[in-house]
């Protein structure tokens, strides 16, 4: 009897100790913030263009896409249901955007 209340102590010390406010020991640390920019702006015509050609898919449901001089990113939000045919649908995608574009690899 005597180690189950002393077993059931321990359990609850050790309760009481780890819902302390650890928080409010911690100093306040801020956050390290650095400025990139550059100083050529490059049309975003190109990216605009895919965007507006790829939203006409029914099974994708939004797009992002951004574009250097070089290379043209898109990311693709495909439907639930219609991630089963994910790899099909990058790959019709793909390339649509290769015969419309000489940026993309």
């Amino acid at each position: 009897m005597k180690r189950i209340k002393i077993l059931l102590s321990l359990f609850v010390m050790l309760g009481l100790a780890g819902c302390t406010d650890q928080k409010a020991k911690e100093p306040d640390q801020k956050p390290s913030v650095t400025k990139v920019h550059t100083k050529t702006l490059v049309s975003q015509s190109p990216s605009v263009t895919a965007r507006e050609e790829i939203k006409k898919r029914k099974d994708v449901s939004n797009v992002k896409a951004v574009n250097t001089d070089k290379e043209l990113l898109v990311a693709l939000e495909i439907e639930q249901f219609d991630r089963l045919h994910i790899k099909k649908t990058v790959k019709e995608v793909k390339s649509k955007l290769k015969k419309h574009f000489q940026i993309i690899r």
